[in-house]
């Protein structure tokens, strides 16, 4: 009886350790996954911030032409304006000499 206890204890030591060794293998396998989905993420997230700085990049690049275009039509409109007083000064003027006003 005593030699089929010792069987049995050393069967079921033999299953704990091949458990042992399912377990840490399974183990190993998984950090692997996780480790390459971290890469793949990491990937992803470096793709996607590399097209969200080109849109960003157009986004500014297209203010500041339009910053540009409307400088110079306010510039063109202050010219207009100026061209516009000095136009009803000249008219007062050329009324006054006519001795109409």
């Amino acid at each position: 009886m005593s030699w089929i206890n010792v069987v049995l204890t050393v069967l079921s030591s033999a299953n704990m350790v091949g458990d042992l060794v399912k377990t840490t293998t399974m183990e190993n396998r998984a950090k692997k996954i996780y480790s390459k989905i971290d890469e793949k993420e990491k990937e992803i997230s470096k793709k996607i911030d590399a097209k969200i700085k080109k849109e960003f990049q157009y986004v500014y690049s297209e203010i500041n032409s339009l910053k540009i275009v409307i400088r110079f039509l306010f510039f063109i409109s202050l010219i207009l304006l100026i061209l516009f007083i000095i136009s009803l000064i000249f008219i007062i003027f050329v009324l006054k000499y006519k001795k109409i006003i």
